[in-house]
């Protein structure tokens, strides 16, 4: 087990205990909602981004578990790498399918392109959760792509 592994699994496991501790009692004004405290809104990008479910998916150190947790949006995430005070990473997701492009002319029997088909890229992504001493998460995006001929 790496230190990285080590630490991700401790950092988790005293999360844990502290959400398992009953809470003090709170007055109406206190009370905020989960999206309140879990997701600030001025947070940049990549920066608590991760679903519950990724977040539970990247607990179990699953690849493939971790790629069907993320939301299909209908676009890619832009890649993103948290700073270095955000040390303590998981292990990567698989990549999963996240966007196409059809627009470029390819050939399937190149060098010799009697009948151009249409062609295009393929992207794919995957994700990393990382935290920092404080125990604040940072989702690492990253995208790869690949060209196909016959979209």
């Amino acid at each position: 087990m790496t230190i990285k592994t080590l630490a991700f699994f401790l950092i988790t496991a005293f999360a844990l205990i502290a959400c398992t501790q009953a809470p003090p009692p709170a007055s109406s004004e206190q009370v905020m909602s989960m999206t309140e405290l879990d997701i600030p809104p001025a947070l940049p990008a990549g920066l608590g981004d991760a679903t519950p479910e990724m977040l539970r998916a990247a607990l179990s150190n699953d690849p493939d578990a971790m790629a069907a947790a993320i939301p299909s949006l209908g676009s890619c995430h832009a890649a993103f790498t948290c700073d270095a005070s955000f040390a303590s990473c998981g292990t990567w997701s698989s990549f999963s399918f996240c966007g196409d492009s059809c627009t470029k002319r390819c050939c399937h029997d190149a060098p010799i392109c009697n009948e151009p088909d249409i062609g295009g890229t393929v992207v794919n992504q995957r994700f990393q959760v990382c935290f920092n001493s404080a125990g604040v998460a940072c989702t690492n995006w990253q995208t790869q792509s690949r060209n196909v001929c016959g979209c």
